[in-house]
């Protein structure tokens, strides 16, 4: 059965599932072509820690962009070059609602792991805690290839309590490490660490201006955040294990403020 392929189909098509449009124009091939390419160049830039930065972000969003014009430009070409096209046995509507669910599943699958998958994440901040650093309402950038972790560090982490729960903070001390707080400043070691200064105004309270020495278990970290007066954390409700950490908070993506975005995260 000879039946010629409408452009506007495969372009639609392409775009609601990438490489759906190319199948209906006859060309699956090339568009799974276009599919692994586009795919090889979201792993090479994950493996690289590329997409974790400012300027990678915007070239993921580059590289989507460009994806997107390329296999729904292609697809509208195949579709056009089949005048008189003798249908095949994938142009069924099974086949096509197959494709469509498993597409649509894989790109799913895909955001949900790109944090495992592409090298990075996204968080937004939903309290006050880690204000100046951080406000209610920003959008992070988290490296989930993260595996050097160090005192001042920002990074998201699942709460132990409720691990389904997600925080972000201050590392304040390593496993091993013995931190107290006295008059305001975070000791650790014997030591004031100025790295978790906070101005006074977020350190007003009693609990944050004095803590008796705690000794940190091994494999754990004791998480602080910088508005101490207004902030939940491993001061209450005790350490995080090392495999509830997520990745480092690297840079603001979106705000409120506009002046704030692009800023790196320290």
């Amino acid at each position: 059965m000879r039946k010629k392929r409408n452009a506007w189909v495969a372009g639609v098509t392409s775009f609601l599932a990438p490489g759906l449009g190319h199948m209906y124009a006859g060309a699956p091939a090339r568009g799974c072509l276009i599919v692994a390419g586009f795919i090889a160049a979201l792993l090479t830039g994950g493996a690289f820690g590329a997409f974790s930065t400012f300027y990678g972000i915007i070239a993921l969003a580059f590289i989507v962009l460009l994806f997107n014009v390329i296999l729904v430009s292609s697809a509208v070409m195949s579709a056009r070059s089949s005048k008189d096209y003798e249908l095949r046995w994938y142009n069924r509507w099974y086949w096509y609602a197959t494709i469509l669910v498993l597409v649509t599943s894989g790109i799913q699958l895909l955001v949900s792991y790109r944090g495992s998958v592409f090298g990075y994440d996204t968080f937004r901040i939903p309290s006050a805690s880690m204000v100046p650093t951080l406000q209610a309402g920003d959008y992070i950038t988290v490296d989930a290839r993260y595996r050097d972790p160090a005192i001042g560090d920002v990074v998201v982490f699942r709460y132990p309590g409720s691990p389904k729960i997600t925080y972000v903070g201050r590392i304040a001390a390593l496993g091993g490490d013995s931190i107290a707080i006295e008059s305001g400043e975070v000791v650790v070691n014997g030591m004031v660490r100025e790295a978790l200064s906070t101005p006074s105004g977020y350190r007003e309270k009693e609990f944050s201006a004095a803590m008796p020495a705690r000794k940190v278990p091994e494999g754990e970290f004791f998480m602080l955040g910088d508005w101490r007066d207004n902030s939940s954390d491993s001061r209450l409700w005790g350490t995080v294990p090392t495999e509830n950490i997520v990745g480092k908070a690297t840079y603001i993506w979106l705000s409120n403020d506009p002046e704030r975005i692009g800023s790196d995260v320290r």
